[in-house]
């Protein structure tokens, strides 16, 4: 069993360092007004601007005007009443799982950490596809587990597993499980972009100059059935500083989830992908009380993140309540 224990141990700490890359490789997020430019920041604070105690006064170096900054997001959005949790399907498209590592240091399952799993019964898949679930039981880990949160891994996790009712899965892919309502009957319609998925380039230009910032390379994930579209923006590099955003349009609303980088040669927001973010799928954008709620599987070498963004003050903001990470890393 103590084998058992250290190799659970490393699975768990790998899922934290996956989970946390965001924390540590994406910087918190920018603002949606542009800063300004690091010669202007740096006349602004440089002492010979100031005025000496000379008795005569300099005159003082003209600043920029100021952009008006919009209200200040929530840091901890949080959408209460909503029943979900997060799984991935095995290799037939027929089951889900949702895996539980929960173990206390005498070598035994502390027991379920769902105290109702049968409770969900729809699971949310990419582009808000519905397939009906229901609760088959409790699934107990076996000695060939390589704690790999993947379909080829699905039998030999520990955790609760669903059988579908009258559909499939998509096979190997991450799900939202949930109740009936209220998530379910908020959902926006969406489809992928028709391909190519590249971002146009009026629509680079008027990120642009929203921005403030040069577009390196866009991408539309999706579009809604009302015409709005859902995209994610890689900006020009200066100096070691990254940006990329994820962007929701819908006439004259524009929402923006900005991710800062430091540059790294391999891995500038996710292990092993270099400078390059990494790929994005939406799961499902939702109208509710509180705005919409927009969550996208975030997809690297290493692993599969959730990114659950709220509509806060006229951005997108993480929120507090959504935090689900598949490890993927080959054994």
């Amino acid at each position: 069993m103590k084998k058992k224990v250290r190799l659970t141990c490393l699975a768990c700490c790998a899922l934290l360092l996956l989970i946390s890359c965001t924390a540590n490789l994406a910087k918190k997020p920018q603002e949606a007004v542009q800063d300004p430019p690091p010669e202007t920041a740096a006349a602004d604070t440089d002492p010979s601007s100031e005025s000496q105690d000379t008795g005569a006064k300099k005159k003082p170096k003209p600043k920029p005007e100021p952009t008006p900054e919009p209200a200040a997001p929530d840091t901890e959005l949080s959408f209460d009443g909503l029943s979900m949790a997060f799984g991935f399907s095995d290799l037939t498209g027929n089951r889900l799982i949702i895996v539980d590592y929960i173990q206390d240091y005498e070598d035994e399952y502390d027991g379920p950490n769902y105290e109702d799993p049968a409770q969900y019964t729809v699971a949310v898949g990419p582009y808000g596809e519905l397939v009906r679930i229901s609760y088959s039981g409790w699934q107990d880990e076996t000695a060939e587990n390589d704690y790999r949160d993947a379909a080829y891994n699905f039998d030999n996790l520990s955790g609760y597993v669903y059988n579908t009712v009258g559909g499939r899965l998509q096979p190997d892919n991450t799900y939202i499980l949930t109740t009936e309502e209220p998530l379910t009957g908020a959902l926006i319609k969406l489809s992928p972009s028709s391909p190519p998925a590249i971002m146009d380039s009026d629509t680079e230009d008027y990120i642009h100059s929203i921005k403030g910032r040069g577009v390196k390379r866009g991408e539309m994930l999706a579009e809604t059935e009302g015409g709005g579209r859902i995209g994610m923006v890689l900006f020009e590099r200066l100096g070691d500083d990254m940006l990329f955003s994820i962007v929701y349009m819908d006439g004259e609303k524009v929402l923006f989830w900005d991710c800062q980088g430091e540059y790294d040669e391999f891995s500038t927001w996710r292990v092993d992908m270099g400078d390059e973010p990494g790929g994005f799928t939406p799961l499902c954008l939702a109208r509710l009380d509180d705005g919409l709620l927009l969550l996208l599987t975030w997809r690297a070498p290493e692993g599969e993140l959730i990114v659950s963004l709220g509509e806060s003050r006229g951005r997108l903001v993480e929120t507090a309540d959504y935090h689900y990470g598949r490890y993927l890393s080959p054994p």
